[in-house]
């Protein structure tokens, strides 16, 4: 398990104003470069993304669930056109608003002992960071966080009066935040937000709790989640549900989630109707992801480590604009990402990663033998995947699962990835797949369909994949150029679609099978 300092920081506390808050802001600025201005598809000599004839979208694409909803949700197609320039922006936003909030905040000491006198204490407390000072404190009731307010736990002990459902509550709850609580086995959320604007979590352990270890909920914006440690929680670390938007979660380190569903993960941002603001658990319902309308975007998820959870690093349920920049990615049960339900308009960019997907979640007979990808798209349109490195995944480095539309996946070093090759199945480095039969009897929340008007170039693809690009049956004019393909097992390029997709100035050091187009 990595160090438990990895990845925080330190603001000294001198019972002063914390008005010196330069040390913090030129830790964690994103400078903006002259290229990242530049239309990304402009700088990379790139076609349009919709490049089938009007006959053939209509037939093909239109009819799509992921592109249905692309006309309902205001999405920022800037995500991919100017991601660079789009995340940096974001993040600073959201930096120097934690700045301005906590300028000129004085610290006033609290020497109380239980919870319940700290949410006396700060009953009357506005514009104020409360710094515990006590050895230990006893969470003898919630602490229901009040506005205008920052506590610092300071790494007190906190002893366990009785299990608290909710251990820190913000509730309707602005221009507020924790720092330095050490919070462990105090029963099921450590952390819970449920209508809030302007919160900050920095520099907290969160560990061993019943269910998630942090949980927003509903309408919540502008927060940032810093330099904490979530880990070992039962039923999921970072749980994000709802309407949110515009936040910033960083150096984060986020392991150990104990439960393998897909609504367990590392992070989670997820499209479920919220029904009940008060638990993390509504119901999942399936319907139309057009109807997913109130999910979580305009997100960076940035230099955090995401390990060894028992289903995905990250799991994002319908969610678009999101940003997942220089994270460390490894040894997920399942994938380390995964885009689904729906999922666009997002940027993966300078990740790593590695030993994800040998999955342990066996729930029916026969699953067993089909390991998961490093990064998977599922009903997933108009995502950039760029400049990452995928190695010595179970499955395939990348995969498109199914109906997954215009996205790019450029720039990437894939190597030796297929690592669970076995005798019932093998993998790829890049795959645009076409899984036609539904998961389930009569399913509606995804549409089957093969993979259509993709670009896959100038990737490095090297090592024992079966085959080091895969494109699966009724694929339709995916480009895939200038990409680099050596070491596969059995070929290079394994195409069996009889429809056209482009294949232009790709090196390869061997076969290379194509099926007869049709087209």
């Amino acid at each position: 398990m990595s160090n438990g300092n990895q990845g925080q920081i330190n603001i000294i506390n001198q019972g002063k104003q914390y008005s010196d808050i330069k040390f913090l802001h030129e830790e964690m600025i994103e400078l903006q470069l002259p290229f990242d201005q530049q239309n990304f598809l402009v700088r990379h000599r790139l076609s349009e993304l919709d490049r089938m004839s009007i006959d053939d979208q209509e037939r093909y694409i239109n009819k799509l669930q992921v592109i249905k909803r692309l006309s309902v949700l205001e999405m920022d197609k800037k995500a991919i056109e100017y991601p660079e320039f789009k995340y940096k922006s974001l993040h600073n936003k959201i930096i120097d608003a934690y700045n301005c909030r906590i300028k000129g905040y004085k610290t006033i000491d609290f020497k109380g002992n239980t919870f319940s006198e700290l949410n006396d204490f700060i009953k009357d407390k506005d514009n104020v960071i409360v710094s515990i000072c006590v050895d230990k404190i006893k969470l003898d009731q919630p602490l229901n966080m009040k506005s205008n307010i920052i506590i610092d736990g300071n790494r007190s002990k906190i002893t366990i009066h009785s299990k608290i459902e909710k251990a820190i509550l913000f509730d309707n709850v602005k221009d507020a935040g924790i720092m330095n609580f050490v919070l462990n086995k105090t029963g099921d959320y450590a952390v819970f937000l449920n209508e809030t604007n302007n919160i900050s979590i920095i520099n907290c352990e969160i560990t061993n709790e019943n269910k998630k270890g942090v949980a927003l909920i509903g309408d919540n914006s502008n927060f940032l989640i810093y330099g904490n440690i979530i880990s070992n929680n039962v039923d999921g670390g970072l749980f994000i549900n709802g309407k949110i938007h515009d936040g910033l979660i960083k150096k984060n380190v986020i392991s150990y989630q104990l439960n393998s569903s897909n609504f367990s993960p590392g992070i989670l941002l997820g499209a479920v109707e919220v029904k009940d603001n008060k638990t993390a658990y509504n119901k999942y319902e399936q319907r139309p992801i057009n109807e997913l309308t109130e999910a979580p975007h305009n997100m960076v998820i940035i230099d955090n480590q995401i390990f060894d959870n028992y289903a995905q690093g990250i799991y994002i349920h319908g969610g678009y604009n999101i940003y997942i920049v220089r994270n460390k990615i490894s040894n997920n049960h399942k994938e380390g990402v995964c885009l689904d339900f729906g999922t666009s308009y997002c940027y993966v960019s300078k990740n790593v990663f590695d030993y994800n997907g040998h999955r342990k979640d066996i729930i029916r007979p026969g699953t067993e033998y089909y390991r998961l990808p490093g990064i998977s798209l599922d009903n997933a349109a108009y995502n950039l995947i760029y400049n990452n490195i995928f190695s010595n995944n179970s499955g395939s480095g990348i995969k498109a699962v199914r109906s997954s539309v215009a996205n790019i996946v450029m720039c990437n070093t894939v190597t030796d990835n297929n690592i669970g090759q076995n005798e019932k199945a093998h993998f790829f480095g890049i795959e645009l797949s076409a899984t036609l039969r539904p998961d389930i009897e009569g399913q509606i929340d995804l549409d089957f369909a093969p993979c259509y008007e993709n670009i896959i170039a100038s990737n490095i693809v090297w090592g024992s994949h079966y085959a080091g690009l895969f494109i699966g049956r009724d694929c339709y004019i995916n480009d895939v150029f200038d990409n680099t393909i050596m070491g596969s097992i059995k070929y290079s390029i394994e195409c069996k679609s009889e429809k056209l997709n482009n294949m232009i100035n790709n090196n390869v050091d061997i076969n290379v099978q194509i099926a007869k187009s049709k087209n």
